[in-house]
């Protein structure tokens, strides 16, 4: 009983206290008030740019050009098979894809057709686009796309190494 009644003492002194000196009081709410509107909008901006950057960190890869003559490339089914597992093995690597060719030239359509642009392929032979086999190898850590790339550059499959960072 002597804990409640201290309680309630506490509050109704400091009910007074608020009033007796209001003007302070005021000051003092409107200062935590402001520090805890200014700690929150901190927080929003560092979670904005940790979200960002795992974004930006997710977007990192790398890309290696194959061997062979454009729309025709020189690599075996099974030396294909044999290089993207090799290139999955590798530490670091989330996975790999394979990008025909044809499938490049249909995502250069797609990024022209976003900009409200035809690609015209004309038939000059001096103005024709080459594309070639590639694989795109998706990282789990950034930190690993110079490791990765050094290591598919001693292939004798792959011609160029393209990092995306």
């Amino acid at each position: 009983m002597g804990f409640l009644r201290f309680i309630g003492f506490s509050v109704v002194r400091a009910w007074q206290g608020f009033w007796r000196n209001a003007m302070m009081s005021l000051a003092t709410t409107a200062t935590v008030v402001l520090m805890l509107v200014l700690l929150s909008g901190l927080y929003i901006v560092i979670t904005g740019l940790n979200s960002g950057l795992t974004f930006i960190e997710s977007k990192v890869g790398v890309t290696a050009q194959l061997v062979g003559k454009p729309d025709q490339p020189d690599l075996t089914s099974a030396q294909l098979d044999a290089l993207i597992t090799y290139t999955e093995a590798l530490p670091g690597v989330k996975s790999v894809h394979y990008v025909s060719p044809d499938e490049a030239l249909e995502r250069l359509k797609e990024v022209y057709a976003q900009r409200g642009q035809k690609l015209e392929l004309g038939k000059d032979p001096e103005h024709k686009i080459s594309i070639y086999a590639s694989i795109e190898i998706l990282l789990t850590d950034p930190k690993m796309a110079d490791s990765v790339a050094s290591t598919l550059h001693e292939r004798p499959e792959v011609v160029q190494i393209t990092t995306k960072q």
